[in-house]
């Protein structure tokens, strides 16, 4: 499991709560066999429809790790890595990368949103890349936040912030990441 507390104080980054995952074994599985969050993991970590993510994080370690993965052997699901290139990578349903940059050790914040066909990702605000993608994933996976879909590829990172919506939330992006960007003093 991840940390909130660490030699007897709670973890922040600009002065806000996080969870700090170590980069060798710490990760977060949801899983959906519990009957009150069937519904939620069937939806929202393995949508046929459109979604929106949107997340706060900071990659201490310099190593590439996944933040998000909801893929199974198939590729179809969720990715979102954090990678040593200084960038954070997206993918959906084992298609086309969208490696957007993010400087090593700094804290940033995220988007990735599926609309229709359409799927953009976008750090800190800046211009979202897009890529067109076939929709509906049947991935067998559950969601892992912190490592990859098999338990590889821990992320070193301090976690603040992950929102999913059911719904790509086009038309609320940018009020979406200016609240979040106000709130954490991100930029």
């Amino acid at each position: 499991q991840p940390k909130i507390v660490s030699s007897g104080s709670l973890v922040t980054v600009n002065g806000k709560p996080a969870i700090s995952f170590d980069g060798s074994d710490n990760f977060l599985e949801v899983s959906g066999s519990s009957s009150d969050v069937s519904d939620e993991v069937a939806y929202s970590f393995s949508p046929s429809g459109d979604f929106g993510i949107f997340f706060v994080t900071k990659n201490v370690g310099g190593t590439s790790g996944n933040l998000i993965d909801s893929r199974d052997a198939g590729g179809d699901g969720i990715f979102v890595q954090q990678r040593s290139t200084a960038s954070i990578r997206f993918k959906y349903n084992g298609e086309s990368n969208l490696d957007v940059s993010a400087a090593l050790n700094t804290q940033h914040f995220a988007s990735l949103i599926l609309n229709g066909t359409t799927l953009s990702a976008s750090v800190d605000g800046g211009t979202a890349q897009t890529t067109t993608v076939t929709v509906g994933v049947d991935t067998t996976q559950n969601l892992i936040i912190g490592a990859g879909f098999n338990n590889l590829n821990f992320i070193d990172a301090e976690v603040q912030e992950l929102i999913f919506y059911e719904n790509s939330q086009s038309s609320n992006k940018s009020e979406i990441e200016t609240e979040i960007d106000n709130f954490y003093s991100i930029s």
